[in-house]
């Protein structure tokens, strides 16, 4: 994504001077070596075109449509860092994608809040939100991780190389900050191949077309920040990284930009690179799509929706001086709410 938005992300933090917060910015500086020097102003990270999973999303809308059964679902996805958003444009390092990578994984709970058919015409639509703090169906907190590995080797068809073992963590988010929101337009009678990515790696399996997107999704809630990567870059102040988003969000398919991934990954828990087999459906991995043979179908059995996305992540930070820096850090939860307040007033 290339058009990043910004809009929502303002944060105006107006705290005691006592406190002494000097500023609040969008940009933080992020050495992309990881070797704690200055690097570059950064302003957000544009990810590449990838999959994303609602677990359980087609039972959910077919509950709704029935009036019994859990309307939430689970949504998954992974990818793998195009470019960084600095104040002058995109920017991308040396050896981005073939000497080393940045790759990202999430997940979190949404709940289907309508849906619309259209049997005569053959087209259906469902809209949903998240889930009060984005908790999936188990319970468990949302989580957004995002890694750098040294030897690039994430795979959009496996799902593996996304944040797997020995990749060093770089931050790690886990709540959602207010609320988004997102439709989904499909084509019922409008069937094609689900993998249209060049070669069709997903044999005998068809898909519905349809296109979506979601509002501005907030993530807060930091239990890590890597400074090696994340540095403060200015003399005598610290950076305090108070938000994190999915903005510019789209869903679509058939699959074009991407192979469909037959894995997604939880923090700690990954997928395993793929043999040669087809249709290349391995339970290789914590959790494997079921969509079975014609995706998104209102008329099938299959509990899950798999779908194409490509999202951008712009950042908001605060400069304080270092003697407050501890004393803010308390403070992110309360930045993170009025981030959530603006975000519902708006």
């Amino acid at each position: 994504m290339n058009n990043l938005r910004l809009t929502g992300l303002a944060l105006a933090l107006s705290l005691a001077h006592s406190a002494g917060v000097q500023a609040a910015g969008f940009d933080a500086n992020f050495d992309p070596t990881g070797t704690g020097s200055t690097g570059l102003l950064v302003s957000g990270f544009d990810w590449s075109p990838t999959s994303f999973l609602a677990r359980g999303g087609m039972t959910a809308i077919r509950n709704f449509v029935a009036g019994t059964g859990p309307i939430t679902f689970d949504a998954f996805t992974h990818s793998t860092l195009g470019a960084f958003f600095t104040p002058s444009g995109p920017v991308t390092p040396p050896g981005l994608n073939s000497t080393h990578e940045f790759t990202m994984v999430g997940g979190l709970g949404m709940q289907v809040t309508s849906v619309a058919q259209n049997p005569l015409l053959g087209f259906a639509t469902a809209t949903f939100q998240t889930t009060v703090g984005g908790r999936l169906t188990d319970g468990s907190n949302p989580f957004f991780a995002l890694y750098h590995d040294t030897t690039p080797d994430s795979a959009a068809l496996s799902g593996s190389g996304y944040g797997s073992a020995g990749d060093t963590l770089l931050l790690r988010a886990n709540a959602v900050l207010g609320q988004s929101a997102g439709i989904f337009l499909s084509f019922q009678n409008a069937t094609g191949l689900l993998d249209q990515a060049g070669a069709n790696d997903w044999p005998g399996v068809n898909t519905v077309t349809g296109t979506g997107s979601q509002t501005t999704l907030a993530l807060g809630d930091f239990s890590y920040v890597n400074p090696s990567f994340f540095t403060n870059g200015v003399a005598g102040f610290a950076i305090v990284l108070d938000a994190l988003a999915f903005s510019g969000v789209s869903i679509a398919l058939p699959f074009i930009s991407s192979n469909p991934s037959d894995c997604f990954n939880l923090v700690g828990s990954f997928c395993s690179a793929d043999t040669p087999t087809a249709p290349r459906l391995e339970a290789d991995g914590p959790i494997i799509p079921n969509i079975g043979l014609m995706n998104g179908s209102f008329g099938g059995t299959a509990p899950d929706f798999l779908a194409q996305t490509d999202f951008n992540s712009p950042i908001a930070t605060t400069l304080i001086p270092v003697p407050a820096a501890v004393w803010l850090l308390g403070s992110a939860l309360v930045s993170g709410l009025a981030f959530a307040r603006r975000r519902t007033a708006a």
